[in-house]
């Protein structure tokens, strides 16, 4: 099996064919779940802007990271030798998010537009200097070289799976689950639980090192969204047929599992 590990391309080491079976089924699933969230947006955010005709309060700096993202992976994974699945999955990546930006820019305010053009020229510069730093001007030793690619895809790629934060913090304020899409927590979480198996089963930190934190990320949005839809709308009804509006628990008397009673309440409302 061929890994690229933090010290650089790994030798082949010696594996099983179940091993190289169960490598390529991961990279069959993780590409298939990144891709469906690269391009899912085309059918939840993208109609959203056309119909309404305008970008709202949606920040540009999220579109910019989604195509910086894409650009660097795919930067790695040529200088890895990794073409496929890390270059190849990305290069949806990078035409999804080129086509997200040109609508944002269609359809923004003018004081958007404007941060959309600086944050995308900023962007645009830096990945243009590290392409040329690591093919044209590349450094004596390529471990240096990935370990400096792939430390800026970690800090890019953990700040994509951060953004939905927002939607859990609007979620917290608004004591609802509609700001989160339970079906790109979902997804997320499958698609960084893949790709952190990857990296792993490659020997690959700069791969699994952002997919472990990004999974912890998705499933916390997950958690969220059940927390209202499961335990708080329960607590609702229970206390309107006891003729009150109840005390529903809040997240942090349900997450008090460490004590006997905080523990049956936590069970109590999952029941």
């Amino acid at each position: 099996m061929c890994g690229c590990g933090v010290d650089g391309p790994l030798q082949v080491l010696p594996s099983s064919s179940s091993t190289m079976g169960g490598l390529a089924t991961l990279q069959t699933l993780a590409t298939l779940t990144a891709v469906t969230l690269n391009v899912c947006p085309i059918f939840d955010e993208i109609p959203a802007i056309k119909r309404s005709r305008t970008t709202g309060d949606r920040s540009p700096l999220l579109f910019v990271a989604i195509w910086s993202n894409a650009c660097l992976w795919i930067f790695y994974g040529i200088h890895t030798h990794a073409v496929h699945p890390i270059a190849t999955t990305n290069i949806t990546g990078f035409l999804s998010g080129s086509y997200f930006l040109s609508v944002f820019h269609s359809y923004a305010p003018p004081l958007a537009k404007v941060r959309l053009a600086r944050a995308f020229t900023l962007a645009a510069s830096l990945i243009t200097l590290i392409g040329v730093y690591a093919f044209i001007f590349p450094s004596s030793s390529p471990s240096k070289t990935q370990h400096k690619l792939g430390a800026m895809c970690c800090l890019v790629t953990i700040s994509v799976y951060a953004a939905p934060l927002s939607s859990v913090a609007r979620a917290l304020q608004l004591q609802s689950s509609k700001p989160i899409s339970l079906f790109f927590a979902l997804v997320g979480t499958l698609n960084a639980v893949l790709w952190s198996g990857y990296g792993l089963l490659t020997n690959d930190a700069w791969v699994y090192a952002p997919s472990v934190i990004g999974t912890i990320l998705s499933v916390s949005q997950a958690a969220v969204f059940f927390w209202f839809e499961v335990v708080m709308k329960r607590g609702g009804k229970e206390g309107g047929r006891e003729g009150g509006a109840g005390k529903r628990p809040t997240l942090s008397e349900y997450l008090m599992l460490g004590t006997e009673e905080g523990g049956k309440e936590g069970a109590a409302a999952l029941l």
